[in-house]
């Protein structure tokens, strides 16, 4: 029996995955209950589970919607978190051949290669000064650095302040998307949300309106550039 707010989550401790092979046993491989006030279709045996992922997976490929993603990325505007349609389809063509290829990732090699070297010769060139170094940190500058070099051919982690800017802000919606929010369960409790994650980044100084303005500014200042070159290839 399902209780109001909470619906079935009495039934699912301690351990929830075990708790649910037990309500299998007694209800069969396919249940549906209430996660809060969420409703929520259980499959339990690898039969009803091809059902899902195979024989109707195209009605099960969207992402379920946080009030977080849907705050940071504006109604899920983003294309990780875009719902399975033209758009999603364009997107991922353009990703698989024109940045995720084989052909692709073989062109890019020298970029990787050289990013290495760069990080290399900073560590030993730490090492050999006796300084600390956030390894972490300069792990993700050197991700940050080949991707944004393959995607846009150009990097934004050189400067110091402006990578320990981009590994906070990355940090912190990492964080915020991992948390248990009660308003994905609870339609009430949407709006408390939302102020605790405009809070969670006006303290850290890094307001998603006033990033995604930066990465707006970054992207047109590249396509203008690409359009300035190929205007003076074809000039040439």
């Amino acid at each position: 029996m399902a209780l109001s707010i909470i619906g079935h989550l009495h039934l699912l401790t301690p351990i929830p995955h075990q708790a649910l092979h037990k309500l299998s046993t007694k209800h069969g491989s396919l249940m549906h209950i209430r996660h809060r006030s969420v409703p929520c279709i259980v499959a339990s045996s690898p039969e009803m589970a091809k059902e899902f992922l195979k024989t109707h997976e195209s009605s099960f490929f969207n992402r379920p919607i946080t009030a977080v993603v849907d705050y940071l990325t504006y109604g899920s505007a983003d294309f990780s978190f875009a719902p399975y349609g033209p758009y999603w389809k364009f997107m991922k063509k353009i990703c698989m051949s024109e940045l995720l290829s084989g052909r692709m990732l073989d062109q890019f090699l020298p970029v990787r290669v050289e990013e290495l070297r760069r990080f290399l010769q900073f560590m030993e060139k730490k090492a050999s000064t006796g300084e600390k170094v956030d390894v972490g940190g300069e792990l993700v500058r050197l991700a940050n650095n080949i991707v944004s070099r393959m995607a846009m051919n150009q990097t934004y982690s050189d400067n110091e302040d402006e990578a320990e800017e981009v590994r906070k802000l990355v940090e912190a919606t990492a964080e915020l998307t991992g948390q248990l929010n009660l308003s994905d369960f609870i339609w009430f409790s949407t709006k408390t949300t939302r102020m605790r994650v405009s809070a969670k980044f006006e303290y850290q100084e890094q307001s998603p309106p006033v990033q995604l303005k930066k990465i707006k500014n970054i992207l047109t200042n590249t396509k203008n550039e690409e359009e300035e070159n190929l205007k003076n290839k074809g000039n040439g």
